[in-house]
């Protein structure tokens, strides 16, 4: 019996990013698993990742300068660039404004 399996949807860059990477990420690390393609080279797998990322992630892709080419094919740092470019960065002045602006209710506790 021959098991053929789809690939995972391509990434979608709307709504909520961070958690749509983290589930697209799990996804292809699960399809890699499965499909027996986690033993190929880093090159087969960063580009079967490039695939099936999708068009607008593609371009995100090739928006990006590496420090060697060979980087470029290395999918723990493209993977890495994925993360870093959807998870969004924690904005210091905003988290200050709704700590300060906190207020104690009646029966809270300190």
């Amino acid at each position: 019996m021959s098991l053929t399996l789809s690939p995972p949807a391509p990434l979608d860059l709307s709504g909520n990013i961070a958690e749509n990477w983290k589930r697209f990420s799990q996804r292809f690390q699960l399809y890699l698993t499965a499909t027996g393609a986690s033993t190929n080279d880093d090159k087969q797998k960063t580009s079967l990742l490039l695939h099936v990322i999708g068009e607008d992630a593609l371009d995100i892709y090739n928006s990006w300068t590496w420090a060697t080419p060979t980087d470029a094919m290395k999918l723990e740092r493209v993977l890495q660039r994925f993360e870093q470019y959807c998870t969004p960065k924690a904005n210091v002045t905003m988290e200050r404004f709704h700590f300060n602006r906190a207020t104690q209710d009646a029966g809270e506790n300190f």
